[in-house]
């Protein structure tokens, strides 16, 4: 399946060690985790606590409940089985979910296997625990939605839940339709035109920062698709963002789990609104 290690134990939440624990037993109950997390990891953690966790989990289909025990969900096993493996098939040397790096490097073979990234990322809480606020900052406004239901539902519900501001810096016939969208859709603030080149695509996910450095294969070829469609968004767009998605190249990915550099891109972007 997957192998993951266990350092840092003092720094991770209760639901990382109740999956940890679970990981390495078929099903087990409150009492039970409480007394592993007290013996093998040295963690006084309350009853009430474990038990508020677990409910959680479940509630967000990270675990299934049987009788008094519970167990890792098989859905849950698959999204993360699938995460890991596409990570382990990017040029990342090492990779370990459960440990959040303050800085983690990611390469990506095309836009398709960056999308997946971040939908399993967003699902599995990869980038932070709770959502409440994101910030962009781009060259072109681009669809994060696909086709796939699921992965739309994941989308939403994580802009929807959360207060979102992005800063784009072309201003483009199709980014003011993408713009409209967007700002019925999930009511994101966005600023059109905006004259500032950083050198990547800007993500800030509450306190963590997703920098994505595109090729140049890539920023002209978006770049040439937008630019040549002046009046009417025609449902062809949709079949030349598949074959842009598929073109294979390397994307570099750079994750800061920082909050001193979250909060001043989020400053500067604050700026302009």
């Amino acid at each position: 399946m997957f192998e993951i290690s266990i350092t840092n134990k003092q720094k991770k939440s209760i639901k990382v060690l109740v999956l940890e624990i679970l990981m390495s037993s078929k099903a087990l109950s409150v009492i039970k985790i409480k007394n592993i997390l007290t013996k093998n990891y040295n963690q006084k953690v309350s009853y009430q606590a474990i038990h508020k966790a677990v409910k959680e989990m479940c509630k967000e289909e990270v675990l299934v409940k049987m009788g008094k025990e519970y167990i890792i969900s098989d859905d849950y096993i698959t999204k993360l089985e699938g995460f890991v493996q596409q990570l382990k098939k990017s040029k990342k040397s090492v990779f370990n979910l459960f440990e959040k790096r303050e800085i983690e490097k990611i390469s990506f073979e095309n836009l398709f296997e960056l999308y997946e990234f971040l939908v399993n990322g967003l699902k599995l809480k990869y980038f932070t625990e709770r959502y409440s606020e994101n910030y962009f900052w781009t060259t072109h406004l681009l669809p994060l939605s696909g086709p796939v239901k699921p992965k739309k539902d994941v989308l939403y519900s994580w802009l929807k839940q959360s207060k979102n501001y992005a800063l784009v810096n072309k201003n483009t016939f199709v980014d003011k339709i993408f713009s409209f969208y967007s700002k019925r859709k999930f009511d994101v603030k966005i600023k059109l035109g905006v004259k500032q080149d950083l050198g990547f695509e800007l993500m800030i996910i509450n306190n963590t920062v997703v920098q994505i450095y595109f090729p140049d294969v890539i920023t002209k070829k978006i770049d040439s698709l937008y630019s040549n469609i002046k009046k009417t968004v025609s449902p062809e767009i949709l079949e030349e963002f598949t074959d842009l998605s598929f073109i294979k190249t390397q994307i570099n990915v750079v994750v800061l789990r920082n909050k001193s550099i979250a909060d001043k891109y989020k400053e500067d972007i604050l700026k302009h609104f």
